[in-house]
């Protein structure tokens, strides 16, 4: 059940609402027991890192990872309390 919602989580809309998956992040918070702040944080970091992030004159790639990174995040932990 876990997986169906991480899975959810960790979709990350791209142009013309084309979906990425955060594939390591969701195999590794998968095999979590009981994930805390810091499977979580960890699950945030590995989906950041996993993506390509353009930039445009809207925002670096760099802020967006940082986007990412507390949207997995937010996402996670509303999911998992």
């Amino acid at each position: 059940m876990l997986a169906m919602y991480v899975q959810a989580s960790m979709t990350i809309l791209k142009k013309q609402s084309k979906p990425l998956y955060a594939i390591k992040s969701m195999e590794f918070i998968n095999t979590c027991k009981t994930p805390g702040a810091d499977e979580i944080a960890r699950a945030a970091d590995i989906a950041a890192d996993e993506m390509k992030f353009g930039k445009n004159q809207r925002g670096s790639a760099e802020y967006r990872k940082e986007l990412c990174r507390t949207f997995v995040k937010r996402g996670l932990t509303e999911v998992i309390s």
